[in-house]
Formats: C-alpha cells, structure tokens, sequence
C-alpha cells in the first residue's frame, strides 16, 4: 500500500486525479486486514509525504492518509511512535512543515491515550518542545503547539519548563510579522488569540511563568532594533492589570533603565492601533504618570517628541 501511495503522488496525474484515487484505493484500504510490516510503511510513508511533501496537496493527503491509517491500527501506530522515534521526528532540524509534525504527534497521542508509551511519549513533547519552538519561530508551529496542549494537558512542560515555555512563546510571537493584506487579518487575529489564551492559563498556575514573561518583554521592547513585532501588543492586553501597581514602580526606580523604558513606551504608543487594545493604553498612562511622579521630565519630553501623533491622536 505505501508502494500505491508513492506511485500516485509521485505521478503526473492531475492533483483532482489524484486525489480520487487516494480516496478509492487507500482511505477504504485503512479498514482492511494487513501485517504489521505493511502498515508501518504506510504509516513511514504517509507521515513522510504530510511532513516534507513538495506541495500543499502532497502534505494534506499524507496527513489524511494517516490519520485514517491510524484510527483502524492503533496497535501498529503503537509500535510506530515509540519514544525514540518521537524523540527523532521532533529533533529532525530538516522536516519541511513543522507545523504538520505537531498535529500529527498531536493525532497520535489521541489515538494512543490508553498505550502503556502515552506517559513516555508525553514526557518527551515536554522537554522538547521549547527547544523546536526557538528553532521555528513560525505562527503556524506555535498554534500547533498550543492546540496539542489545550487538548493534552500532558503534553504542557512542566517545572523549570514551563517559564523556559513562556519565555520561548514570548520570543516566538516577536519574531512574528503581521500579514500585508486585510483579508489575512481576521484569522491572523484569532490564532494570536488562541496563543494568548493559553499563555493566561500557564500564568494562572505558576507565578513564576508571569514574571518571566514580564522580564522577557522588557528585554525585547528595551532593544534598539526594529525586529520587534507589534503582535506582543496581544500580549499586553493579556496580562492582568493588577500587575501594573507592582512591576511600573519598579521599573521606574531603576534610574540605568531610563533610556530602555522611553523605548518600551514608544513601542507601545505605537501598538494603540492593534485590534482590540483596550489595557495597552492603561499601561501607558501609568507609566507616563509615573515617570511625571518621577520629575523624568526629560525622558516624557523624548518620548512626546518621537510619538506626538501617537500622543495625540490617543
């Protein structure tokens, strides 16, 4: 079967032709009787095809192939995805889609709930994953990511991990461009969400998680560069505003930080345009009437200065 498979997406039939023929020959094929050693191939096959396929339609029809492969083989997807094979895939600097990867170790570890690897398996996204989120700072790797945690909790890092997970999400989201035309928005907006949401679900069990997240904000935003995306504006808005009472005083005691927070400020004056920014503009003001508190009259002069229309128009 994995032979058929190759020999169809390897052909020069048209993509519609092809993906008839999957649909005849190999989805029903997933139900019927076959050895261990050919399904494993299959499943070799199809995970190849989904992952480091040529095409969008190349990688759609690997990942339907096994996903429908799995749900009739979960014995023989068991002995697919041991833990060093998981451990390869995720370490696998060359695999083309990333993102693929995820959802399907995402599918797997839901086909394999109850095997006797699942916990092992589990153990093994969570040391891993901080590691391949740093190497593919890409929006499409970190929603898989915070999709396969939302539906296996198991799967979320844990201890020290878990603010090293907070701090890469962090650095993710800042390496994030946001798309040039308006149609892309409104999912662009609704996936940044999705991530935003469950870094709140992180921060409500683990304080620590919160202050690293603080901290790696203000190393970003302090940074003379404009490789500095406006999409952790989302961010911001996440954050409890409870927190502004505790970390604005602080930053403002800190006379070395002086030129770090006019940057901080200014980005996010400029962030008062993101979709939904309604705490943004708190933390602004609180800072501003801290640093007037302050006398930093100089540093209020800098930044009205460089962001009058912003000022103004907010």
């Amino acid at each position: 079967m994995d032979l058929i498979l190759k020999g169809i997406l390897n052909s020069h039939h048209p993509e519609t032709l092809k993906g008839q023929l999957i649909e005849k020959k190999l989805i029903p094929a997933a139900s019927q009787p076959i050895t261990p050693e050919g399904c494993h191939m299959v499943f070799t096959t199809s995970w190849d095809f989904s992952v480091n396929g040529d095409s969008e339609f190349t990688q759609d029809i690997g990942m339907k192939v096994f996903k429908a492969w799995a749900y009739y083989n979960k014995s023989t997807l068991a002995e697919f995805l041991v833990p060093q094979n998981l451990l390869n895939y995720m370490m696998d600097i060359n695999a083309k889609n990333k993102a693929r990867l995820i959802k399907l170790i995402h599918y797997s570890l839901e086909m394999l709930w109850e095997t006797e690897n699942f916990k092992s398996l589990c153990h093994i996204v969570q040391t891993q994953s901080v590691t391949c989120l740093l190497e593919n700072k890409e929006l499409s790797v970190l929603v898989a990511f915070t999709e396969l945690f939302r539906y296996i909790p198991q799967c979320v890092p844990m201890g020290d991990l878990t603010s090293k997970l907070c701090i890469a999400i962090i650095h993710c989201l800042a390496n994030i461009r946001v798309p040039d035309q308006s149609n892309e928005m409104g999912g662009f907006i609704f996936d940044i969400s999705k991530v935003c949401n469950f870094l709140q679900t992180i921060w409500n069990s683990s304080e620590s998680s919160v202050q690293k997240t603080l901290e790696t904000m203000y190393f970003l935003l302090q940074q003379d560069t404009k490789d500095c995306s406006p999409v952790l504006a989302a961010v911001v808005e996440a954050l409890p505003l409870q927190l502004l009472h505790e970390v604005v005083p602080l930053l403002l005691k800190d006379k070395s930080a002086d030129k770090g927070l006019t940057l901080v400020v200014g980005r996010m004056l400029d962030w008062l345009y993101w979709p939904k920014a309604i705490n943004i503009s708190s933390w602004i003001l609180t800072v501003l009437k801290g640093m007037a508190s302050s006398k930093k009259f100089s540093l209020l002069m800098i930044i009205f200065e460089a962001k009058i229309e912003q000022v103004c128009i907010a």
